[in-house]
C-alpha cells in the first residue's frame, strides 16, 4: 500500500508531510545493543503533575523502559 501511494501520489505525500510538519526518519548505524539509547518524555498529563518517560534501544529499536513520575510542586518555596 505504501509503495503504491508513493508511485501514484508522491507529490501529494510530500505536500502533506510539509503541511503537517513531519520529519523524515534519519538513517544511522549503531555498533551494538545498548550503545545508543533514545529517551523521550511526554507531558500531556502535566495538568495532573504526571510526566511519562520512555527509552528505546537504538540498535534493535526495542522498548527498554516506560515509566511515569508524579511531580511534587512546592508552592511555598520562593526563588529569589
Amino acid at each position: 500500500m505504501k509503495a503504491s501511494m508513493r508511485r501514484v501520489d508522491g507529490a501529494g505525500i510530500l505536500a502533506r508531510m510539509v503541511q503537517l510538519g513531519c520529519i523524515a526518519r534519519r538513517s544511522y548505524s549503531v555498533p551494538a545493543p545498548l550503545s545508543l539509547v533514545h529517551v523521550d518524555t511526554n507531558h500531556k498529563l502535566i495538568t495532573f503533575n504526571i510526566v511519562i518517560f520512555g527509552g528505546i534501544d537504538g540498535f534493535s529499536r526495542k522498548v527498554l523502559f516506560v515509566t511515569w513520575v508524579k511531580l511534587v510542586l512546592y508552592s511555598h518555596i520562593r526563588i529569589q
